[in-house]
């Protein structure tokens, strides 16, 4: 019984990653972003590709083909998504030409320190200047 408990469960979790996986895929392709959480889920659409290659591995080794199958090919749409925006095509580093510096501030609301944030800030000289967490 506790062997057919095991092999039920990872039948159901390799099932359920596939679920997961196809839904988040589909939010992505479709440029939806609904709330929080699943703009968060999406963040993390390149570290979905080594779990699905393990879940479909593990999947292959227990014969269950079908899971192994599906698993692999979310890993490939997922792959297919993804690498055009880790390796863009043509993409090359500028080696002339002016120079842009950005500066960036977390001003939390609750920082006792804001005044030398904004001093340190200003004093980096920089072309854009980008704050996060301000409240006024």
């Amino acid at each position: 019984m506790t062997r057919q408990l095991v092999r039920w469960t990872m039948t159901i979790t390799t099932w359920v990653v596939a679920g997961t996986a196809i839904a988040v895929l589909a939010l992505q392709l479709s440029g939806d972003r609904v709330g929080r959480f699943l703009t968060a889920l999406q963040a993390l659409t390149p570290w979905a590709i080594p779990v699905l290659v393990l879940v479909a591995v593990v999947a292959m080794a227990r014969r269950d083909h079908a899971a192994a199958i599906t698993n692999a090919a979310i890993g490939v749409a997922y792959l297919a998504l993804v690498a055009p925006l880790v390796f863009p095509p043509g993409l090359q580093p500028a080696t002339d030409g002016d120079t842009l510096t950005i500066a960036h501030g977390n001003l939390l609301y609750s920082n006792p320190t804001i005044d030398d944030a904004i001093e340190s800030l200003i004093a980096a000289d920089a072309d854009v200047i980008a704050l996060s967490e301000l409240t006024p």
